[in-house]
């Protein structure tokens, strides 16, 4: 809990002040940035951070439901909520809200949940109506996101045709960027002046071009029953515990097709090792053995 909590002040800090830690991405801009990316570097690894943990730490603040906790929990979710707008990421806030309706299920009766799926609904309708009125940036890039689109679809296209060419076999490992920057800068030729290159920006894209469908074939198989499981737990079973791994998957699922760095963010992986760990005793517990 201490840095999920940390990593919230860092991106508070960020979206005020406009400076970031000297590992961010941003940091290199060389003006300020309000977005924020908290102790991650960029702004998609951020929202998806948020949205994965934020069940976990809900579930451990509300083990003694007071008032108090119940304020500090709410707060919260306001505050993380205007965070992952700040970053900017499309697929980070889909998770979110996802998240936050899976929580609200798990920890209230229906009526109290359509009560507060109701508030939800408004203050985000006027959230977003505010910052339509004001022409805020975040509002701008939220729904004039052309040209990211675009470029997006032109990497998706890359990808695909390197796993056609390919027969469906992968080219190996780490060798998709080398295709997409040639795509997108019409050369191989890396300047020196270039820090990184540009992944595929689509986890199940990525793994079907490097390692083919029989690569990808055994992740699935691995994720389909994970999540399988995932969705027993959370119709079968009461308390916001039961519902931690549906949530991790679902963000889960957002980062997949939103982070260009998900290989590297240990955080998303140590994510899914956690949902793995509750399906788990969840089933030993089934059986006995706990």
């Amino acid at each position: 809990m201490p840095p999920f909590i940390l990593s919230i002040g860092v991106g508070c800090y960020e979206m005020m002040s406009g400076n970031h830690l000297w590992y961010s991405g941003l940091s290199e801009n060389g003006y300020p940035d309000f977005r924020p990316t908290g102790l991650l570097t960029n702004t998609n690894d951020f929202s998806s951070y948020l949205s994965i943990y934020f069940p976990a730490f809900i579930y451990l603040l509300l083990q003694k439901k007071t008032w108090v906790r119940t304020f500090i929990a709410l707060s919260s979710a306001a505050v993380l909520f205007f965070l992952v707008v700040a970053t900017e990421s499309r697929t980070g806030l889909i998770a979110f809200l996802i998240t936050i309706v899976l929580i609200i299920i798990k920890l209230y009766t229906k009526q109290i949940a359509l009560f507060l799926f109701f508030i939800g609904t408004c203050v985000v309708s006027i959230s977003l109506l505010v910052m339509k009125l004001f022409q805020t940036q975040e509002f701008s890039y939220f729904v004039g996101k052309q040209t990211s689109t675009d470029q997006r679809l032109l990497i998706y296209e890359t990808a695909l045709n390197v796993a056609k060419e390919s027969h469906f076999l992968g080219v190996g490992m780490g060798v998709v960027p080398k295709y997409i920057f040639e795509a997108l800068y019409g050369t191989v030729n890396i300047s020196a002046n270039i820090t990184q290159t540009m992944s595929a920006h689509n986890f199940w894209l990525a793994q079907l071009a490097d390692i083919g469908v029989l690569g990808l074939a055994c992740f699935l198989i691995f994720f389909v029953w994970l999540l399988h499981q995932a969705v027993k737990l959370f119709f079968t079973e009461k308390g916001l515990l039961a519902g931690l791994p549906l949530c991790i998957i679902i963000a889960f699922i957002a980062i997949s097709i939103g982070s260009s760095s998900i290989f590297e963010m240990r955080v998303v992986w140590l994510g899914i090792g956690l949902a793995l760990a509750i399906v788990h005793l969840n089933l030993k517990k089934k059986e006995g053995d706990l």
